[in-house]
């Protein structure tokens, strides 16, 4: 084309010209033309897809300031991008209509105004919209939500949204796989208006979020975000009753951390690399976990006030603390208490109630010493028990026989209208490895009394215990035989009694524990054929090892006789 040689040229108007573009035509036609400022293809048929003329364009007219591309049969648009461009003006709502459109890309530009509704958007393709760092305000399109094929969706610093809002009360984005960005080192422009609840789980947030001047909020939801640094000061004194930071990556608290309101209800901070010691506590807690942080120091002395907490959760950390007396007073209303893996010393008190309210109880990796408490036989609600990996000398308790009458598989409470989930989490140490199972079964119960002194004999009873589902009787001093009793545990899934002084055959009725996946009877004094049955037969030789007379087979048997 001549045109290709006027490389001076500033203005050029082909509308209305009965042209049809291609791809090279397109390219020889403005390629030599980079002082161009205006270009005017009203009516020109291109049919490029819009990646082949937006990246034409974008290559070859840097200096371009007016496009104007009306009625060009682009009926194919499948992408458009125009990110970066110092664009301004309102949003043209053909880009919202065109049928064909997958990725639009407007980011990084001076739009203003409201964005418009998708036109179809129940049949649309679009599957990332961006319209990101622009100065957009108004409400988010009702018909966003109804774009099925969308997979990314970034509205990056249009904080004027929320400004546009300004009766919102409620926010919640959680659990979206949305990006929340806060532009600066200064998190003070977010506009959030006056607000009661804010969730923003999830949302990869990495800073927080300056809301010291709310004075109505009651929850504050950022858990399971990548925020980091310390918990600001200020948020214990917005009466809030709902906080969970959980699951991010704070290292310290703010100081002065004094909380001074009767609001709270839930403060969750549990997964973080938080340090310093715990807080004094609101006596209104009912929820309270800062389970595996780096908590040091002692037990605050205000937990022994808080007779409303209901869930307790100060595991693994750094305290080095003797077990407070309390502790056992509150088990009344408490309905998880989980200070496992946490230097704890002292004693286990004989002094639960008939009104104990206990379903998870965990104290495992401590120091602990004493006997065992004859008097949890009245937590009839029990469900998880794990005293593993402690300094108790004792015989084995046979009043477990009265557990457990009632089954969870979640505990769920509500505080007014906040539902709080707590899920019991149990750690086994096999062989070596530890291991997080998560209570996901109907009827589900743990007991682990391993690393411990345990003496005797291992009651016939614990067989009646019909849902237990995780046994970890290992590293004691327990001798006799193997109950057959324990047969009849049908949604035994894990049993460990290694490591004791146990003698005599492998019950029969073991080989028909169906659920049983992970069996550990090695280092003891067992003797005999080990049972025929597809279960047994799944496990490798370490389950059985360091048990001179066992054997397997008549090959086995044989060996045996002859070798002694």
């Amino acid at each position: 084309m001549e045109l290709s040689r006027l490389t001076k040229l500033t203005f050029l108007d082909l509308s209305n010209a009965n042209l049809k573009l291609e791809s090279t035509d397109l390219k020889t036609l403005i390629g030599s033309l980079a002082n161009l400022r205006e270009l005017y293809l009203d009516g020109v048929n291109i049919s490029l897809k819009g990646s082949g003329w937006c990246s034409t364009l974008s290559s070859s007219l840097p200096r371009l300031r007016m496009l104007s591309m009306k009625y060009c049969g682009l009926s194919d648009l499948e992408y458009l991008n125009l990110e970066d461009n110092s664009i301004s003006g309102t949003l043209p709502i053909v880009v919202f209509s065109v049928p064909s459109s997958q990725v639009l890309q407007l980011q990084n530009n001076h739009f203003t105004g409201e964005v418009h509704e998708f036109a179809n958007a129940f049949s649309s393709f679009l599957h990332t919209l961006d319209l990101g760092n622009n100065h957009l305000n108004g409400s988010i399109p009702r018909s966003i939500f109804e774009l099925e094929c969308l997979s990314e969706l970034i509205l990056t610093s249009n904080f004027e949204v929320i400004k546009g809002l300004p009766r919102l009360t409620i926010l919640d984005l959680s659990c979206n796989n949305l990006r929340i960005e806060i532009q600066g080192s200064n998190s003070t422009s977010f506009p959030f208006p006056q607000m009661s609840e804010l969730r923003l789980a999830s949302c990869q947030l990495q800073k927080f979020l300056d809301l010291k001047n709310q004075s109505s909020m009651n929850v504050l939801d950022l858990s399971d975000n990548n925020i980091t640094g310390e918990v600001p000061c200020w948020i214990w004194s917005i009466a809030l009753s709902y906080l969970n930071l959980s699951c991010n990556f704070l290292d310290s608290l703010e100081e002065p951390y004094y909380i001074s309101t009767d609001y709270w209800m839930v403060i969750d901070l549990h997964t973080n690399r938080i340090k310093g010691d715990v807080p004094i506590l609101p006596t209104s807690l009912t929820y309270f976990s800062v389970a595996n942080n780096k908590f040091t120091g002692s037990i605050p002395s205000s937990i022994c006030n808080l007779d409303q907490l209901q869930f307790l959760d100060m595991s693994n950390n750094a305290i080095n603390s003797k077990l407070p007396p309390c502790l056992f007073q509150m088990c009344d209303y408490l309905l998880v208490l989980n200070l496992g893996r946490y230097r704890l010393s002292g004693i286990i008190l004989d002094t639960f109630s008939l009104n104990c309210s206990l379903i998870t109880l965990d104290l495992s990796s401590n120091t602990l010493e004493g006997r065992f408490p004859r008097s949890l036989e009245r937590c009839a609600s029990l469900e998880v028990l794990d005293i593993g990996s402690n300094k108790i000398r004792d015989t084995f308790p046979c009043m477990l026989k009265k557990l457990p009458k009632k089954r969870y598989q979640y505990l769920q409470v509500e505080f007014n209208g906040y539902g709080m989930y707590y899920r019991n989490r149990v750690t086994l140490t096999l062989k070596g490895r530890e291991m997080e199972i998560v209570n996901n079964f109907e009827a589900f119960t743990s007991m682990d009394f391993s690393c411990n002194n345990f003496k005797g004999e291992i009651p016939e009873v614990l067989g009646d215990l019909k849902p237990l589902y995780l046994l970890n009787l290992s590293h004691n001093a327990l001798t006799g035989r193997i109950p057959n009793a324990l047969g009849k545990l049908t949604q035994l899934g894990s049993l460990d009694l290694s490591v004791n002084q146990l003698s005599g055959r492998i019950p029969d009725k073991l080989a028909g524990l169906t659920f049983l996946y992970f069996l550990n009877l090695s280092f003891n004094q067992l003797s005999g054929r080990i049972p025929s049955g597809k279960q047994l037969q799944t496990f490798s030789t370490d389950s059985f090892e360091g048990n001179t007379g066992l054997y397997n087979d008549l090959v086995d048997r044989l060996l045996y006789r002859i070798l002694g």
